[in-house]
C-alpha cells in the first residue's frame, strides 16, 4: 500500500548519526540503542519537519523525546 509505505523513510546510521546519538545519551541518560533511536528521529525531522512524534515503550526515552519537542506515543 502506497499509503503506508510512504509513513516510513529509512536512514544510514553513520558516524554523524552516531555522534548525534552520544549527545542524546550525554544530554538525557539514554541507554545506546534509545539515543540511536532518538537521534534518528532529531535527523528525520530535520530533514522533514512534519516529523514530530515518536513511539517508544521506554518511559526514559519519551520524557527524553518530549524535552527535544517531539509528540510521544507511548507504545507498550
Amino acid at each position: 500500500d502506497d499509503e503506508v509505505a510512504s509513513i516510513f523513510a529509512i536512514l544510514a546510521v553513520d558516524e554523524s548519526m552516531l555522534l548525534g546519538a552520544a549527545r542524546q545519551a550525554a544530554r538525557h541518560g539514554l541507554r545506546a540503542y534509545d539515543a540511536v533511536q532518538l537521534a534518528c528521529a532529531t535527523a528525520a525531522r530535520s530533514a522533514d519537519a512534519s516529523i514530530d512524534t515518536l513511539a517508544a515503550f521506554d518511559a526514559q526515552l519519551r520524557t527524553a523525546a518530549m524535552a527535544e519537542g517531539f509528540s510521544v506515543l507511548d507504545a507498550g
